[in-house]
């Protein structure tokens, strides 16, 4: 196998990792955006940090569930034969991680998620989105360590003498 072969799987979850470490920047940009809005109206220049807050809120929101179900897909198309009971724990760990994720996430009022501190949060000073970045930067490791996995058992299962 050529190296791109070994590197390619892995590009995924890096590439993530990466967004979710940037994230912090393109928030500073959406509440530039936000800020820089000329409107007549001062019903939404009174209210422009609130808006702000919706916004990075509903961005935070859409990155994570893309990236869960991302990684759900991900984790099975990864896999291969000698390997698929790796697959279906990964999935299953995933899947509880998300389930749980949801029932968090989905309570909370417009604007919380970037805001606010929960009893998750609260005892470590973290924002709940910063806790939504951990969890992702942890879902990827896993998918890191799965691919790792996958690709050892396939090369052991390949170069085995029958």
């Amino acid at each position: 196998m050529s190296w791109l072969a070994y590197i390619l799987p892995y590009l995924p979850p890096l590439i993530s990792i990466y967004l979710v470490s940037t994230s912090k920047l393109t928030s500073r940009y959406l509440k530039q955006l936000v800020r820089s809005i000329n409107t007549p109206n001062p019903e939404i220049e009174r209210n422009k940090s609130f808006i702000e807050e919706v916004a990075m809120d509903w961005g935070e929101r859409l990155g994570f569930l893309n990236s869960m179900i991302v990684a759900l897909f991900s984790c099975i198309s990864i896999s291969s034969p000698q390997t698929f009971d790796w697959a279906i724990l990964t999935l299953i760990l995933l899947m509880i991680l998300f389930i749980w994720m949801l029932f968090w996430i989905i309570p909370q009022g417009a604007g919380d998620l970037v805001t606010t501190y929960t009893k998750y949060t609260s005892r470590f000073k973290m924002l709940n989105s910063t806790l939504c970045h951990i969890i992702l930067w942890i879902v990827n490791i896993i998918l890191i360590a799965e691919i790792a996995i996958t690709q050892y058992y396939t090369t052991y299962s390949i170069s085995a003498p029958k």
